[in-house]
């Protein structure tokens, strides 16, 4: 049972310097205090741009340092072949019934919000694979990509095109197969001035027939010549994924949560942080109501072995975010020793222009943490199941197969 919040619909282009749960360290605190804990090898800054799919790069980052670890790669610069496709990870945000363990089964298409436990989830306990950067990748597939209001302004124009090219070709087709294909003519020709597609003609008017934009859009960004150019999670068979906290009805605390960032960090574990809410006026006490009334609606459906209605549920957040923590230091003033702060270390998915904005991605620890409420499953990392854990850690994973199997995905 999923009780996480994880859709996405927060653009990079819309961020600057107040961008909530972002605070910078005041420069007055530059004295070093204690042993910092920083993951180096970690993948290079990818850019989602203006498509809502900050789960999927948040997967990525996380399963591509997996590998890194595992194979004592160098991770900021590994080879495209190398590293998991963010678009088609998106495939894998869904859950699927046990018995189905084949890529294809996975057919949802790129969706904006999903859930990233279910990404390494899948990739962990079903071995299934994914596509490859080199074949499917966004900054390939875009044909304005990087770091600028122009640039961002002229995505936003192209992905409003072609979700109306497709429904009007839609709509043509419900007319007549002859209407459908002389409008397919013309906007094919207006589709490739925007997205640099490697099927032909043939292959992306089958794209254009799929039942849904969603899926329409997965045929169009990962041709279908990318299933034989692979990735998979090396190793899976001896990781497992940890979730913290893991009460659906509870919350943890900064301290209890700081704690176990810290612990995943010294064993070289990169932790995702999987329910960061960015509105504006985010009142948590009201957020942790709401998120609890939520939660027992979803067990007392569970309960009675039913499907819970996901339109009966109350949206605690309206923009939401996951990104990757790499890195912990306290600091503390030069001439006040007893005055400290905490800094995480962020690996997100807006780009290298926006980490070298933001101090290389450190930011304020508890600003940060508040912004998840500190409800089910806010924090994760892969770690080695031969890891001795404790008798909370072995509880937690017990409740786990209890606690990640619904509420996917809130946009």
């Amino acid at each position: 049972m999923k009780f996480l919040l994880l859709g996405f619909l927060f653009f990079p282009h819309l961020a600057s310097a107040g961008i909530p749960g972002f605070s910078p360290i005041d420069p007055s605190y530059t004295n070093p205090s204690g042993q910092p804990l920083v993951i180096e090898n970690m993948p290079r800054i990818q850019s989602q741009d203006t498509l809502g799919v900050c789960y999927s790069y948040t997967a990525g980052a996380i399963l591509d340092a997996a590998n890194c670890k595992y194979d004592d790669l160098d991770c900021k610069n590994l080879p495209k072949r190398e590293s998991f496709s963010r678009l088609d990870l998106t495939r894998y945000s869904t859950d699927v019934p046990k018995d189905l363990q084949y890529r294809s089964a996975y057919d949802g298409g790129i969706k904006e919000g999903g859930a990233p436990l279910n990404i390494i989830q899948n990739m962990l306990l079903r071995r299934t694979p994914a596509a490859n950067e080199e074949c499917a990748s966004l900054d390939k597939a875009l044909v304005h990509f990087g770091d600028s209001k122009q640039l961002w302004a002229a995505q936003e124009k192209a992905w409003v095109t072609l979700k109306t090219k497709y429904a009007q070709f839609k709509e043509n087709e419900k007319k007549c197969a002859t209407c459908a294909a002389d409008f397919f003519t013309t906007a094919v020709d207006e589709i490739r001035q925007d997205f640099n597609l490697k099927q032909d003609n043939t292959e992306i008017l089958k794209a254009f027939s799929q039942v849904t934009y969603e899926k329409f859009l997965g045929d169009l960004l990962v041709p279908k010549q990318c299933s034989n150019k692979v990735v998979y999670l090396e190793n899976a068979k001896n990781l497992q994924l940890e979730t913290f906290p893991n009460d659906p009805l509870g919350f943890s605390t900064y301290d209890e949560s700081l704690d176990k960032i810290k612990s995943a960090l010294a064993n070289k574990n990169p932790v995702l942080v999987n329910s960061l809410c960015l509105d504006q006026n985010y009142d948590i006490p009201k957020a942790q109501q709401t998120i609890v009334a939520n939660n027992k609606k979803i067990v007392a459906a569970r309960s009675r072995g039913t499907t819970l209605d996901k339109n009966s549920l109350t949206p605690e957040c309206k923009n939401e975010h996951s990104l990757v923590v790499s890195g912990y230091r306290k600091i503390c003033k030069k001439n006040n020793p007893q005055d400290c702060r905490v800094a995480l270390k962020v690996h997100n998915s807006w780009g290298e222009g926006w980490q070298k904005q933001n101090d290389d991605g450190w930011v304020d620890a508890k600003t940060l943490l508040d912004r998840t409420a500190y409800q089910v499953q806010s924090f994760a990392w892969i770690q080695d199941k031969n890891k001795s854990q404790s008798k909370s850690q072995q509880n937690s994973s017990s409740q786990r197969a209890s606690v990640n199997q619904e509420h996917s995905s809130i946009q």
